[in-house]
């Protein structure tokens, strides 16, 4: 397969494996890796997925072909290859994980010496030298040896205990039930709360990558822990993806918060704790502009895509970052998105508060949101949305990342997906009604 048959974004690279994501496609983008960077340290970690063997030692090959100096951090969560990227002072990592998607697909993940993903322009640099096929060769003299540093599961915990208030939530000896989806935070996910004293009833948690459910923790996927939540009587359920950076919360009552809280009830905490402002997508959910609102803070919105928010965030210099889906990132810690944090967060809410956390949640504004997924087919997608920029060409429309039209009552998004061969139509508004009666809207004007 070609390499335009894969899905290549601001997020990396991701296809099925075996059909499009084949091991030569893999060398070609670790070998243009390696000679991006010019040889030197890289830290490379993956997810449990079943076919991540066979997707690292093809990441192993082109980087030692380019005399790279490969560190094994074998399977974590894809922030702990952001913090150990820092820790051990590398040029890079490759993180092996499709995160969300399905157990069939698989991607590759690209981090810079800051440990952060690759911005735009630092991503097309890359894309450039894999798709001219101009990569470094070196010599069997200075082929390095592979190391292995399994330390990364304390390094990353340690981080994040040292910034959040641990004697404050250890005090209040919260019951947790937490679904490692049998993914990448399998091991270090329990740990962490068992280090914040809560007790930890943990579900999946055999990192085998046999995944029990869809990994996206989405409402519809959290069966399991939702029931399990309401029968251990706990104060909260956290459910991660496979690789652990998305959140999802589960109140007292068994009840999914909705992927948009996630980020919310983190800087319900953090805004309010650090006075920082907050650097989001254009997708996410106007619940954040209350909470910068009542905090004084500011709010500034990105491209969809974490290496937008990312390079955003640090031009703002904001202490909290984020996407709707249940990606938080806290600089302190690692500027990627990391359950870890998002969790010490939440919990500090839940103890400053001390309330529910279904009581916590009432206190934000109500809102309604639909996100729809459109399979195009055959047609073409910008032409699509060209169509739509004529349609709504009168009113106060945002064209950064596809076509925001904003309104009084709330908002409608429409952008082609990072990840996905289809279109994403994101809306929010104050009303059920009225949500379902801007997505048909903008669907009829589609059709």
């Amino acid at each position: 397969m070609a390499i335009s048959d894969l899905k290549i974004s601001v997020s990396g690279i991701r296809a099925t494996t075996g059909d499009t994501l084949t091991p030569q496609l893999i060398l070609k983008f670790a070998m243009g890796f390696g000679t991006y960077i010019k040889g030197g340290k890289v830290v490379v970690g993956r997810d449990s997925r079943v076919s991540g063997d066979m997707v690292k030692n093809a990441v192993f090959s082109g980087l030692l072909a380019t005399g790279c100096e490969v560190v094994d951090l074998g399977i974590c969560m894809v922030s702990t290859v952001h913090v150990m990227v820092k820790k051990l002072k590398a040029k890079g990592g490759i993180a092996i994980t499709a995160s969300h998607n399905p157990v069939e697909w698989n991607a590759l993940k690209f981090v810079n010496k800051e440990g952060i993903i690759l911005p735009p322009e630092e991503a097309e640099e890359l894309f450039n030298i894999v798709n001219n096929e101009k990569f470094i060769n070196v010599s069997y003299k200075d082929i390095k040896n592979i190391k292995q540093d399994f330390s990364g599961k304390e390094t990353h915990i340690k981080l994040v205990l040292k910034n959040i208030p641990v004697q404050l939530i250890k005090n209040k000896k919260f019951k947790v039930v937490v679904d490692c989806v049998n993914g990448g935070g399998s091991e270090t996910v329990p740990e962490f709360l068992k280090n914040l004293g809560c007790e930890v009833i943990a579900l999946n948690t055999i990192p085998d990558g046999i995944f029990p459910h869809h990994p996206e923790p989405l409402d519809k996927n959290l069966t399991q822990i939702k029931e399990e939540v309401k029968k251990q009587k706990a104060d909260i359920g956290f459910a991660v993806d496979a690789d652990a950076d998305r959140l999802g919360v589960i109140d007292e009552n068994g009840v999914f918060a909705g992927e948009e809280m996630t980020l919310a009830l983190a800087a319900y905490y953090a805004l309010s704790e650090f006075k920082t402002s907050i650097t989001t997508n254009l997708s996410s959910s106007s619940i954040l502009d209350w909470v910068a609102q009542k905090n004084n803070v500011k709010i500034y919105r990105s491209k969809v895509g974490e290496a937008n928010v990312v390079k955003l965030m640090k031009s703002k210099n904001s202490g909290l970052a984020g996407e709707g889906g249940g990606k938080v990132i806290f600089p302190p810690v690692t500027m990627s998105a990391d359950s870890l944090s998002a969790m010490g967060l939440i919990l500090s809410l839940l103890a400053l508060k001390n309330k529910k956390i279904s009581e916590i949640i009432n206190e934000f504004p109500k809102v309604y949101t639909i996100k729809h997924r459109l399979e195009t087919g055959n047609k073409n997608v910008y032409y699509i949305l060209n169509n739509l920029k004529k349609e709504f060409k009168d009113e106060n429309i945002n064209t950064e990342d596809g076509i925001k039209i904003i309104r009084d009552k709330g908002w409608i998004h429409i952008r082609p997906s990072n990840t996905e061969p289809i279109i994403r139509i994101i809306v929010e508004t104050m009303s059920q009604q009225l949500t379902q009666e801007y997505l048909n809207e903008v669907l009829n004007k589609i059709n």
